[in-house]
């Protein structure tokens, strides 16, 4: 019987790695999406002391948090992130946001400009009526890409962003019963995207909301952005929401590419 082990994963760490290397790989890790510790400890080759040891370390900075059994990047290290949110995304805005004004008037419910960050998306700007503001947490939040309609829509259109997510994982923490959280099914509701050109997601996130969310593509038909509606699962009129906002993100879409000069 052969009983020798597997070798580890290859990283970029050697025997002279110093701590600061490893919290940085171990950091790399966590950005790219939720993880178990089975899970970085395989993807980042760290022995599992050396891994726990600096999960404490970050956690206690605020740069990772636990949910449940999975790690996240923390409230500390995206504040960090978000002093630069404004020079960074500014352009974006001010281009997007007569759009989101037109598609807030068509269909009434929550308008959201969005970016990738890591495996999150970023809203840069959302507009909304008085009777939807319940639903806006604050002017700015993130939410996870693979369980929103925005989210789904830039991992469609943004090469390589999705086998990055999925890097490792067997199954991605499930926020409701509606959850798309295997690999195999996320990769078909992708697929299934880029076919039609729009995301939607009923009750994948929140119980009772349900987004759909069309991309902004620059001249090489990559995401700049993205732009998604969000409302009450009930009277959503789907239909008539994939159609505005479809139109809404190709005008957006236009205007990207003659401001990049083509």
């Amino acid at each position: 019987m052969n009983t020798a082990r597997s070798p580890r994963p290859r990283s970029n760490l050697t025997s002279r790695s110093g701590p600061v290397q490893k919290l940085l790989v171990l950091l790399e890790a966590i950005a790219v999406g939720p993880r178990r510790f089975t899970e970085l400890e395989k993807s980042t080759g760290l022995p599992k002391s050396t891994t726990h040891r600096m999960l404490e370390v970050l956690i206690e900075h605020g740069l990772v948090a636990k949910l449940d059994s999975t790690y996240t990047l923390g409230e500390r290290f995206h504040s960090l992130v978000h002093m630069n949110a404004d020079s960074s995304t500014g352009d974006l805005q001010r281009l997007l946001t007569p759009y989101l004004v037109e598609l807030l008037e068509r269909v009434g419910h929550v308008v959201i400009a969005g970016v990738l960050s890591g495996s999150e998306v970023f809203c840069v700007r959302s507009l909304f009526k008085h009777d939807a503001a319940g639903l806006v947490r604050s002017d700015r939040w993130r939410e996870p890409t693979y369980c929103t309609a925005l989210g789904k829509v830039l991992l469609a259109y943004t090469p390589g962003q999705l086998e990055k997510l999925l890097a490792g994982v067997a199954k991605l923490p499930a926020h409701t019963s509606g959850t798309i959280s295997t690999p195999t099914a996320l990769r078909q509701e992708v697929s299934g995207i880029r076919r039609r050109g729009y995301a939607f997601a009923r009750d994948e996130y929140i119980p009772g909301i349900t987004g759909v969310a069309a991309p902004v593509l620059d001249r090489s038909g990559m995401a700049v952005a993205g732009i998604g509606v969000t409302g009450r699962s009930a009277g959503f009129d789907k239909k008539a929401v994939i159609l505005h906002t479809q139109q809404v993100s190709y005008a957006a879409s236009l205007q990207v590419r003659r401001a990049q000069g083509g």
